[in-house]
């Protein structure tokens, strides 16, 4: 099992590989910046052995060029109130200048309710890795709102909400944002995108939004084009599971999943295929994603299980046995790995989502939580399963969550074109 260093005795090895390179004239001559403490400290300047994560981003953007920001694991409660200043002295973590973040576990940064968590300028460049972001509300971006440029891996969004009249409870990129390996989950917008939205360029690759109330990703008006890969976007309770103003070439995905919206459509407008997707859309709507390669499964469930860790650091959605994404991607694109860090192809073929089935049982009730939750830590906002329609069947056992007539056993009419009981079929 490996082993992390104690801060304390980190901090001393950094003491040490100094002595040689002469007196330290401040935190920018350090390696890296260890954040050494979890409670909201503005005041004074970071030393090696006292440095809050507040104070840690204000000296990364202090310094001349890019630095290292490393955070141990634990749960990093923003506490100093104070919304709408930009010099990182209260609320969210304003972010100026380009900085990597990198992490030991899977640190907690919690908005406490109080504003969103981190905003990214431009023209910084941000990479990020191995960090869950919670709790934060604001009217554009209640977890991250980026206008520069994003590399976010292994990292979880989640329990995030807009404030009434905004949008964009998870993410709102105006930027350059790309997303590996991650998460974007249970975050709930009043009025538009629950997971992303976006009006910059977005790269989402082995990557689950689900569960956000709202969008799960919104294509806004302006310059807007969204690439997906390996990702799976299902069972986000608004209106549409991906909402794309812009012409159908400015989204592209492939071996993906597309899921939830059966009746209503997953899909406000066509989107383009790459090909090896799968989208649930009843081809009786016009509201379907106009997936039309050869290679595209239409109309189809993907038997998905609830969000879980499955042995990753970040929840996803699990495919059950006898799931058609199974072995069925494209081989030309099947390497890589998976979500979890699986290893692509798990058997003959890669599968389709974010998600390679293996050696590992898929567990129905496996936990929400990423990992070991450190203690402290105020629990993310919301939860799945959520019931839109209040039938007493959540959104991903429902076929149409905004019915309350519509679910599994419901009393089917013949020949009314509703599947009412949600057996994939209108009973003769």
């Amino acid at each position: 099992m490996k082993r992390m260093l104690p801060s304390g005795i980190f901090s001393l090895l950094i003491l040490v590989f100094l002595a040689g390179y002469g007196p330290l004239r401040s935190v920018c001559d350090l390696p890296e910046i260890l954040v050494t403490r979890t409670d909201d400290i503005a005041t004074g300047s970071c030393t090696v052995t006292s440095c809050s994560l507040r104070q840690a981003i204000t000296a990364a953007n202090a310094c001349p060029g890019v630095q290292t920001v490393r955070i141990p694991v634990g749960a990093y409660i923003l506490t100093l109130s104070g919304a709408f200043e930009d010099a990182n002295a209260t609320g969210d973590l304003d972010i100026t200048d380009s900085v990597n973040i990198v992490t030991e576990g899977m640190p907690v940064v919690d908005g406490n309710n109080a504003d969103r968590v981190f905003d990214i300028k431009a023209p910084a460049v941000v990479q990020m890795t191995g960090l869950i972001i919670q709790n934060g509300i604001e009217t554009w971006g209640g977890g991250i709102i980026n206008w520069g440029t994003l590399y976010a891996s292994k990292v979880v969004v989640q329990g995030n909400h807009d404030r009434i009249g905004g949008s964009a409870a998870g993410v709102y990129n105006a930027g350059s944002a790309s997303f590996t390996h991650s998460a974007i989950v249970n975050n709930v917008s009043f009025e538009q995108a629950g997971g992303i939205q976006s009006h910059g360029f977005l790269r989402l690759d082995n990557v689950t939004i689900s569960g956000n109330q709202g969008y799960g990703i919104m294509n806004g008006v302006g310059s807007g084009v969204v690439e997906v890969e390996f990702s799976t976007i299902a069972n986000n309770p608004g209106a549409y599971e991906i909402w794309n103003a812009l012409g159908p070439e400015t989204f592209r995905i492939g071996n993906s999943i597309v899921a939830g919206h059966v009746v209503d459509g997953n899909c406000f407008a066509p989107i383009t295929s790459t090909g090896y997707n799968i989208d649930t859309s009843s081809l009786a709507t016009v509201f379907r994603c106009g997936l039309d390669e050869p290679s595209d499964l239409n109309e189809i469930d993907p038997n998905l299980l609830w969000l879980g860790s499955y042995g990753g650091l970040t929840p996803v959605r699990a495919l059950d046995i006898g799931s058609p994404a199974i072995d069925t991607a494209d081989p030309a694109r099947c390497f890589g790995s998976d979500q979890r860090g699986v290893l692509r192809p798990y058997g003959p073929a890669c599968d389709r989502g974010a998600f390679e089935l293996n050696d590992i049982n898929p567990n129905p009730n496996a936990t929400v939580t990423p990992t070991a939750t450190p203690p402290g830590t105020p629990a993310p906002a919301t939860k799945e399963p959520y019931d839109m329609d209040g039938d007493g069947y959540p959104d991903g056992k429902d076929c149409n969550d905004k019915d309350p007539n519509v679910h599994p056993g419901a009393v089917e009419t013949p020949d009314d074109k509703v599947d009412s009981n949600c057996n994939g079929a209108d009973d003769k």
